[in-house]
């Protein structure tokens, strides 16, 4: 479980019909890695993977442990969370799951201001 300070964690949700796989998993690992300009290796410490609860995860965990080298891995049933819920690199801090985003410096405030995310009220969700 992750520390009760703020800790980096990736967001794996399993797709809804599909049976799990290492090789999949893995090259969604490596898809990040390669072209998500937030996304680092230190994301992977924590996993939170979101799949339905009669899924066998058991060989992609000890992936994520051998290959990945995650300190910790927690499962959510996929039915209990909304599906807009996003994949990919996310914050814990008092046991709630916040997306992150990457911030550039901007002294002008014209692409801050431009793209700034639209977070819907109640985004984060409570964790164990």
């Amino acid at each position: 479980m992750p520390a009760t300070g703020p800790s980096l964690v990736t967001l794996l949700k399993w797709p809804r019909h599909q049976e799990p796989s290492v090789e999949w998993m893995n090259k969604r690992i490596e898809t990040w890695l390669k072209s998500d300009d937030v996304f680092r290796r230190e994301f992977l410490d924590g996993i939170v993977l979101i799949a339905e609860e009669s899924r066998n995860l058991s060989s992609v965990t000890e992936s994520l442990r051998n290959v990945w080298k995650a300190s910790w891995i927690l499962f959510l049933d996929s039915r209990s969370l909304p599906r807009d819920f996003p994949a990919g690199p996310h914050l814990v801090l008092d046991r709630k799951l916040y997306r992150v985003f990457r911030v550039y410096d901007d002294v002008g405030n014209a692409f801050k201001l431009a793209t700034a995310p639209r977070i819907k009220p109640g985004y984060a969700a409570l964790l164990y």
